[in-house]
């Protein structure tokens, strides 16, 4: 009796020494794990992007190309001297009225813009101080983007040389057009995509 309460006793400690080091077997094993990742963090570069984190992509033989931009092979856009435009809406009824100016879209702020009464034919006009010799410009607009409009240019504001016919689309559009001497550039707004008028949150030019 007593040999074979000592035989279920040292079976119990056994299966209890086992159990422990199982436990531990696994714990070490996330622990590695942990480690591996911690050193690995610690290493890599990471870039943010609004609220987003993303890891660099890869390099090397075998990596996948590089994805383009929008802004791939233009380097600091100019700056326009002054914006002049058709009109600005009242927020509120879309009458011409106090509303956002023309100059909105070159202040270098993101979070302003420009926008027009409820109505075509509307048009934005910029002079860049001196003729340069551009090559594409940079259009970010609202929801309330154009239909069509014409893209022009000219060197002393009265004879005008048509770069770009299209649509427009929100958010960025680039548009390049081969280099051509301007100093004025001016967008012909001539249907509006939405009810509203036309609202464009910034225009960047590039040489």
């Amino acid at each position: 009796m007593l040999k074979e309460n000592l035989w279920k006793k040292g079976g119990r400690i056994g299966m209890r020494k086992k159990t422990v080091i199982t436990k531990f077997i696994i714990l070490s094993l996330n622990l590695l794990v942990l480690s591996m990742f911690l050193s690995a963090c610690e290493t890599q570069e990471y870039a943010v992007m609004g609220d987003s984190i993303l890891a660099p992509e890869p390099t090397g033989p075998g990596a996948p190309p590089k994805k383009k931009t929008i802004f791939d092979g233009l380097g600091e856009p100019l700056k326009a001297a002054k914006a002049t435009a058709s009109s600005r809406s009242s927020l509120a009824t879309g009458e011409a009225g106090k509303g956002p100016g023309p100059e909105m879209t070159i202040d270098g702020i993101g979070g302003s813009r420009w926008s027009t009464a409820y109505a075509d034919g509307e048009w934005l006009l910029l002079d860049l101080g001196a003729t340069k010799k551009i090559k594409a410009i940079i259009l970010d607009w609202e929801v309330a983007c154009p239909r069509k409009l014409k893209v022009l240019v000219s060197v002393d504001n009265a004879n005008w040389t048509e770069v770009y016919s299209g649509g427009g689309r929100p958010g960025k559009k680039r548009i390049d057009f081969p280099p051509t001497d301007a100093r004025y550039v001016k967008l012909d707004l001539i249907k509006r995509a939405t009810g509203w008028g036309f609202s464009l949150w910034e225009i960047k030019i590039y040489e």
